[in-house]
């Protein structure tokens, strides 16, 4: 059975690259067109667009025919490309969710002390959070102290936890799920 008719697409855009935006700023300066430079590049127009935007910094020119009524300089918009890496950059850091539990360090200072000298596991110190009323600034679940805990940002260690180094763990097994279609030609015997 063939199916012809998908309902999942491919991601068919990538971020511009530190050479195309010295690309840009090339064909740019040679005064290129944004169309013409989108067609180099394999690029939408809007694409271009974008990063013109984010990379142009206002300069002012010497203006070459001027007079006593006008300015000798004029404020013109100029692309650089390290200026669009730099904002590219900027952006990239303010994408995804922050760290609730690194925000309020005395939520990380109970939870250690409550782990480490208490004896308690996450989920018992979050359900007495929940049960006496809490005056942290921020909550989380148990499942965050211990994607937390794995990822290092506590002292805590799996080790110091008492049900998690306990636990088994998961064992993958290989399922050999082809269907074997009669011996093997080595097998057979010799006068066949």
């Amino acid at each position: 059975m063939n199916q012809c008719k998908y309902t999942t697409r491919e991601q068919k855009w990538t971020t511009i690259s530190l050479e195309e935006r010295k690309l840009i700023e090339k064909y740019r300066r040679q005064g290129f067109s944004v169309s013409q430079i989108a067609k180099a590049l394999g690029r939408h127009r809007s694409s271009i667009y974008r990063e013109l935007k984010k990379g142009s910094v206002e300069q002012e020119v010497a203006t070459k025919g001027y007079n006593k009524y006008s300015s000798p300089y004029e404020k013109v918009l100029v692309y650089f490309y390290d200026v669009g890496q730099k904002e590219a950059e900027k952006g990239s850091l303010r994408k995804g969710n922050k760290y609730k539990l690194l925000a309020d360090p005395d939520l990380v200072r109970y939870i250690e002390e409550m782990i480490l000298v208490g004896k308690q596991s996450p989920d018992a110190i979050i359900g007495r959070l929940r049960r006496t009323g809490h005056n942290f600034q921020t909550l989380i679940c148990p499942k965050t102290i211990y994607n937390y805990i794995d990822k290092g940002f506590l002292k805590v260690r799996n080790i110091d936890l008492l049900l998690k180094c306990r636990r088994k763990p998961k064992i993958s097994r290989d399922r050999n799920t082809k269907r074997q279609l009669g011996r093997s030609i080595e097998e057979r015997p010799e006068e066949v």
